[in-house]
């Protein structure tokens, strides 16, 4: 006859416990680890998002910088943009005031050497310019004394559009106004 030993029952709970306790850690593992994966895809979006808003910006900038000597051209040829002379990704919301110039259209574009410009040497960085017209606005607004009441100045009044794009494809578009000096 086989006597039991005190405690020897007490050993095969200590199992049952130890493995419900080891799948708990498991589980509880399992969760953590797919809640880092998330939160480490949630700021790789974030960062592409920034990078390719980085190379909008920078093709906006480069789009402002030839503004004016743009401006200058077409003061020097009564006022006209001539697109025929520009090249591609110069627009025109009308007629008046243009040779040759297409009107944009911001839904169809590929943001190719077709339809915009490379801004420098990376071509995930594009814009295109579009000539609104002019406007009469105070002369205040481009000197130092912006509260006094000057004299109108014309100036010409553009819109640029500006894409940038990160490595896995995203894109970030920008629109901006901007105004150039008529000389």
């Amino acid at each position: 006859m086989c006597h039991a030993i005190p405690g020897q029952r007490q050993r095969g709970a200590v199992l049952i416990i130890s493995i419900i306790l080891l799948v708990i850690l498991t589980l509880l593992g399992l969760y953590l680890s797919q809640t880092g994966i998330l939160e480490l895809r949630m700021a790789d979006n974030a960062a592409s998002r920034s990078i390719a808003f980085q190379k909008a910006e920078t093709a906006r900038n480069t789009a402002e910088k030839i503004m004016n000597a743009l401006a200058d051209r077409m003061s020097q040829n009564s006022g006209v943009l001539d697109c025929q002379t520009e090249g591609i990704g110069f627009y025109a919301a009308t007629t008046t005031g243009t040779n040759g110039c297409q009107t944009l259209n911001r839904l169809g574009m590929k943001w190719d050497a077709t339809d915009s410009i490379q801004a420098g040497n990376n071509t995930n960085m594009r814009y295109a310019i579009e000539y609104l017209g002019t406007e009469k606005i105070p002369k205040s607004y481009f000197e130092k004394e912006i509260g006094t009441r000057g004299n109108l100045i014309e100036v010409y009044v553009f819109r640029i559009l500006s894409q940038g794009k990160d490595a896995a494809g995203g894109r970030t578009l920008l629109q901006s106004i901007y105004t150039a000096r008529k000389t």
